[in-house]
């Protein structure tokens, strides 16, 4: 093996036989890519430069070739994870909890309220079973995303009067938690590792015609689909659960937050970050917060003061909403509220009327509303504009708006076009043609 490095030259790396240039440890002044004046044979051992005539012959070290080879250093190379799939609950889990109400203190307790048939529907439009929680008999809020995946179910026992129960009363285990940390259902650490959240009530997201109405408990987004059922109502199950990941399925709706009590000034910094996020309009109502007279008092604590049908009522006799069949056909002689002075406000009210209605009963307060407005594109040079005008073909006549998509440009450039007789209209209807030709 020829061994060039006690002349100090520098062997390309990996370099082993024929010829090669390299740079002269005399001459070469070490930059430029190109300042390569030294010549080497392998086979030979010869060097020599053609610039300053260093040269001589290397010595064979009597090596093999591939005892030369350096290894390569090892990279610091961050390795791609590829995202798992969500984990999912097996849906024989989830049909053995749809069961066993009369047992289960949240549903008896909603009966009592609205009706066992109003109820009923609504468990089972969101999905609540029944659970033996270490002693209590506990309700099962199923998370099931937009696909219809079982993400899982949140277990939480209730007392008689509907609210949760103290740790005290299910110690010394936790009054709140998760169907997949049963120890009984050997679902194994690999589902708590792949457990992705989703929105309770995401599955109902797929009727895109309707506002979405977002609240932080399970219990609130039940309670408020009976008494207002214009809506689709979801639930991020806490205040943790306001996150992009949680709430990527909202893109491109018109979502309002209800808060609870003393919870306004933070939902609405995170409103408008998660709207900017996940692309959505929004607005927060600050009804609960002008209205509740203790802490923690959220919607449902207002609403189930009333029945369904006193609820109604109340609505009506005040006046602050109408249902949503009369909206279009109120008395001419009583003038429509509007919501807002922004024009692209009530543009979205008049398009969807149960908007108008959510911002009118809870008194919501619109908080971002982007408007764009083009501006006119610059005038192009004369010489541009009779290029364009060349660019259409013989024969054939175009509107102005196949115009400015064909040539990718606005208004006031045909416009110019026009003025210039560049182009000229042509006899049918509102179409136009290039200056010279015959349009058929």
């Amino acid at each position: 093996m020829i061994d060039f490095s006690k002349y100090d030259i520098d062997v390309p790396y990996g370099k082993m036989y024929g010829q090669a240039k390299v740079r002269c440890k005399i001459c070469s002044n070490g930059h430029g890519r190109y300042d390569k004046p030294l010549s080497l044979n392998f086979a030979t051992g010869q060097f020599n430069c053609h610039r300053c005539g260093y040269k001589g012959i290397a010595i064979d070290n009597g090596k093999h070739w591939s005892d030369m080879i350096k290894p390569i250093p090892k990279q610091n190379v961050i390795p791609y994870i590829v995202p798992k799939e969500p984990s999912l609950i097996p849906a024989d889990i989830y049909r053995r909890t749809m069961q066993g109400y009369d047992t289960n203190n949240f549903a008896k307790w909603l009966m009592g309220i609205v009706g066992r048939e109003r109820a009923m529907e609504a468990m089972q439009k969101y999905n609540v079973g029944t659970s033996f929680y270490y002693g209590h008999y506990a309700a099962v809020f199923w998370y099931i995303d937009i696909d219809g995946g079982i993400r899982s179910g949140k277990v939480i026992p209730y007392s008689s009067d509907g609210h949760r129960k103290k740790k005290e009363e299910t110690a010394p285990y936790p009054n709140v938690t998760w169907a997949h940390s049963y120890c009984c259902l050997n679902l194994g650490d690999d589902f708590k590792d792949n457990f992705v959240r989703c929105l309770y009530g995401e599955r109902l997201l797929k009727d895109k015609s309707k506002t979405v109405a977002f609240v932080e408990a399970e219990k609130t987004a039940i309670v408020a689909s009976i008494y207002l059922p214009e809506y689709i109502w979801v639930s991020c199950g806490g205040s943790e659960g306001m996150n992009e990941t949680v709430c990527s399925q909202l893109r491109g709706r018109n979502v309002v937050f209800f808060p609870d009590s003393g919870q306004y000034d933070l939902w609405k910094k995170k409103a408008a970050e998660l709207a900017k996020n996940c692309l959505f309009s929004y607005s927060v109502s600050s009804y609960i917060e002008n209205t509740a007279t203790e802490k923690n008092i959220d919607l449902a604590d207002i609403l189930t003061r009333y029945t369904p049908e006193q609820f109604w009522e109340l609505v009506n006799s005040q006046r602050k909403i109408a249902p949503c069949n009369d909206v279009e056909n109120n008395d001419a002689t009583e003038p429509k509220s509007r919501p807002s002075e922004n024009p692209v406000v009530n543009a979205m009210c008049q398009k969807n009327p149960a908007l108008l209605k959510l911002m009118q009963t809870f008194d919501c307060e619109v908080t971002s509303v982007d408007t764009y407005e083009p501006e006119p594109a610059p005038m192009l040079t004369s010489e541009e504009l009779i290029k364009l005008a060349n660019r259409l073909p013989d024969h054939n006549r175009f509107s102005v708006d196949q115009l400015c998509k064909r040539f990718n440009c606005q208004k006031n450039h045909i416009d110019y076009l026009i003025e210039n007789k560049l182009i000229i209209h042509s006899w049918v209807g509102d179409e136009y043609c290039r200056f010279g030709t015959t349009p058929f």
